[in-house]
């Protein structure tokens, strides 16, 4: 092989190493936000679930107490 020639088969060879590591760091960087969804879905799930029970204990509070509207009422008056 002419001087040339294993001349550019030593830079073939370079470029498909730097393919190569690449391949790598995508592999990994693809695996890392797989988990960085997965946990970002997680948490969306969470807190929709916390916003649920936080609305219903609300709820649970404002109409569970006799005669509130009637105390707030008689506040108002007092004020």
């Amino acid at each position: 092989m002419s001087y040339e020639g294993q001349k550019i088969e030593k830079q073939a060879q370079e470029i498909i190493r730097a393919f190569r590591a690449l391949q790598s760091d995508y592999q990994k960087l693809d695996g890392s936000l797989s988990v960085l969804a997965r946990h970002i879905t997680n948490a969306y799930n969470a807190t929709a679930s916390v916003m649920t029970n936080f609305t219903t204990l609300g709820h649970r509070l404002t109409t569970s107490l006799p005669g509130k509207q009637e105390e707030d009422d008689q506040l108002k008056i007092e004020e």
